[in-house]
């Protein structure tokens, strides 16, 4: 019925948020990203467009979601002004790796930053417009995360250690001859 509405009328915030809710209620995470997506382009400051994000951080009862790790390209494009939720970071890549595939959201992302000698893996989740949004989202991770003590950071802090530290190649050991 949506569809066929939208075939005579241009897009609303709430049409764009009715469409989010049933991509959720579908457990599509393409979907709901899509519709908030356009939320964020043409309603930038609506509360719809709050309450899709919302949506983001609540979990599918009965889907795992996407599993794709997103990069350092990903936390570069993201608007400065939003959140995310830094869940762990290791001097060891795999832990973070392992981690991150028991957590089944749609925006995630390992970034590498080099402090000194050593190159850091850092994991996040999502990306929230504000503070609050992100705070809702954090108390639904999973409890395996807990004890890692997730915490909330905006991508522009995120950003300039990105910007202001040479990442090197990850470090090769090699033994020396007998």
């Amino acid at each position: 019925y949506l569809q066929q509405y939208l075939g005579h009328a241009p897009h609303t915030a709430k049409t764009l948020l009715l469409g989010a809710q049933i991509e959720y209620a579908l457990k599509n995470p393409l979907g709901l990203n899509d519709y908030i997506n356009k939320l964020r382009s043409a309603f930038p400051d609506s509360t719809e467009r709050t309450q899709a994000e919302a949506l983001l951080g609540q979990k599918f009862a009965s889907t795992k979601g996407s599993n794709t790790l997103l990069g350092s390209d990903w936390v570069s494009s993201r608007a400065p002004t939003h959140f995310t939720i830094q869940v762990t970071t290791n001097l060891d890549q795999q832990p973070v790796s392992d981690l991150a595939a028991t957590i089944h959201q749609t925006d995630k992302a390992i970034f590498r930053t080099q402090q000194g000698s050593d190159i850091w893996h850092t994991l996040i989740v999502g990306d929230y417009p504000s503070f609050s949004a992100a705070q809702s989202a954090l108390s639904h991770l999973p409890d395996s995360t807990a004890p890692l003590n997730p915490w909330i950071r905006d991508f522009k802090t995120i950003q300039n250690t990105l910007t202001t530290i040479s990442i090197t190649p990850e470090k090769k050991w090699t033994l020396p001859p007998i």
